[in-house]
């Protein structure tokens, strides 16, 4: 079996306890065993910070204690992406719904940016496997300009309400039989924390979809 986390740094407490947890946890199921690995941004906030102030001995001491703990970085368009993907497929498997992604162009993202943005597309992979019909396929993108990267998730469900999109990113719209819409609204303020925006591009009976557009890295929130 193998067990994905995704989180800010399982190599850093420079800021909290959590990454103590995290690897007691990831020890355990190793014992039982599971092949761990821990996913993170490249140059997450808290690891950053951790280097500044204590160099470069706690990270090789994470290392040496957690030997049996893979560390993978993601810092690209396509390891956001493929991430995004990766934490949605037992949800499309399930649908069933086949999740395909590409073409993704290349860009660098900043690790706050990448980690919220990353967040934001599961909600809309998550969201677009839920309103395709079985056997449908998603399809998630990423164009990048000189300062920013579009991500377009597209679903071939049968489109959203009218209702829906006057009040799409309010808690009380939702795009899930059943469901409260806070997911929706949530992501929509997470992407504006990265720096970027999430917009509906297009949607109709044939599909639909959303499109999130995240600053390249080192370039100013837009």
């Amino acid at each position: 079996m193998k067990l994905v986390f995704v989180c800010r740094s399982m190599r850093s407490c420079w800021n909290h306890g959590n990454a103590h947890f995290l690897c007691g946890v990831a020890r355990a199921f190793v014992a039982r065993g599971w092949d761990v690995t821990s996913v993170e941004p490249v140059d997450g906030w808290s690891l950053e910070n951790l280097r500044r102030e204590h160099g470069e001995a706690p990270v090789a001491a994470f290392h040496r204690a957690f030997p049996e703990i893979t560390v993978a970085t993601y810092r690209t368009a396509d390891d956001v992406v493929q991430v995004a993907v990766a934490r949605t497929a037992e949800s499309a498997r399930r649908a069933p719904v086949t999740v395909q992604a590409g073409p993704v162009d290349a860009a660098d993202l900043d690790g706050r940016v990448a980690s919220l943005g990353g967040l934001v597309l599961v909600n809309l992979l998550e969201n677009a496997v839920q309103a395709s019909p079985p056997g449908a396929a998603v399809r998630i993108t990423a164009a990048a300009t000189p300062t920013t990267v579009a991500f377009d998730v597209t679903d071939h469900g049968a489109g959203l309400a009218p209702a829906v999109r006057e009040n799409l990113f309010r808690p009380v719209a939702s795009t899930t039989p059943g469901g409260g819409g806070i997911g929706l609204a949530l992501s929509h303020e997470l992407a504006r924390l990265a720096g970027g925006a999430r917009e509906l591009v297009s949607t109709s009976a044939a599909g639909t979809t959303f499109r999130l557009t995240l600053p390249r890295a080192g370039v100013g929130a837009t």
